[in-house]
């Protein structure tokens, strides 16, 4: 009998040492988490047709406007493309990349001066902030 009470006794031990640090461990972690997602990269949205130059809308994320200073947007290099998993040479069209800032909102304006040939477009936008980089793959389909 004695030695039943001796386990319930630790077990219970255990489980309130526990529950003190869960809510310790929970606070750490919403702190990182804030920290790290401060900037993110929303849909796209494409206002151009087959055959005309791309011209298309990257809306950015962010919870304050502090954040989207600095921030800059370029095609990613051929090591992110292979990262990523898409064929860099695939894409046959040279694309421009903008960060715009208005009181609106925030985006990345992406164009060309070609026009696109191709009704699928895949590529893969960097975006480096002062607080790190982002790299996302977009699909284009467009509609002849």
């Amino acid at each position: 009998m004695r030695r039943y009470d001796l386990s319930v006794k630790r077990y219970t031990h255990k489980s309130r040492s526990m529950r003190l640090s869960f809510p310790a461990f929970a606070i750490v972690l919403l702190l990182v988490a804030n920290y790290a997602w401060a900037l993110g990269l929303g849909g796209l949205t494409v206002r151009s047709y087959l055959g005309q130059p791309l011209d298309a809308r990257i809306d950015l994320l962010s919870r304050a406007p502090s954040e989207l200073e600095g921030v800059s947007a370029n095609l990613a290099s051929a090591d992110s493309f292979n990262l990523v998993g898409v064929d860099r040479m695939a894409l046959s069209v040279p694309l421009s990349f903008v960060v715009n800032n208005e009181p609106g909102g925030a985006w990345i304006q992406v164009s060309s001066l070609d026009p696109v040939n191709d009704p699928v477009l895949q590529f893969v936008v960097e975006v480096n902030f002062p607080n790190g980089r982002l790299l996302r793959q977009y699909t284009v389909f467009l509609d002849p």
